[in-house]
């Protein structure tokens, strides 16, 4: 159903409510739409996670309404049904899961991007390929298990 989009409610309503996101959400937000339509896979998914991202973690918002906070307020978008009455509570569960899997996937993700910049550094600080040098200093052997024997 587009009329309820959170992608829509980016741009004013006829109601007039616009999601409360900021100029950088907005500027990442572009940058999805545009490589949703260039249907880049690798590029969307890192233009997803910087959209993403801000969202989903704790905001460092001075405001004392909920109402700036935009993960709330889709919340409470999500949770209307067509007729303007809130879902019930047990139809509400689905999407706390949901939000909790994307959480961790764009803590995931970022721990990968923080990975990935690390290693960089360090090979570029010890003059030699880091990844190279980790594979070849493994020194990790499989366990024995009882199917082993």
């Amino acid at each position: 159903m587009a009329s309820r989009s959170p992608v829509r409610a980016t741009t004013p309503q006829e109601s007039g409510y616009q999601f409360p996101l900021t100029s950088g959400d907005q500027a990442n937000l572009r940058s999805l739409k545009k490589r949703l339509v260039k249907q880049c896979p690798k590029d969307c998914v890192v233009a997803f996670h910087k959209f993403i991202k801000p969202l989903l973690y704790p905001s460092e918002s001075v405001s004392i309404s909920k109402w700036d906070d935009s993960m709330e307020c889709f919340i409470v978008l999500y949770s209307l049904d067509e007729d303007g009455t809130f879902k019930q509570p047990k139809n509400m569960s689905p999407l706390f899961s949901v939000l909790r899997y994307f959480i961790r996937c764009a803590i995931f993700q970022e721990a990968s991007i923080g990975k990935d910049n690390l290693l960089r550094y360090v090979g570029k600080r010890i003059s030699i390929p880091i990844s190279e040098t980790l594979i070849a200093q493994s020194h990790v052997k499989p366990r024995k298990t009882s199917l082993h024997a």
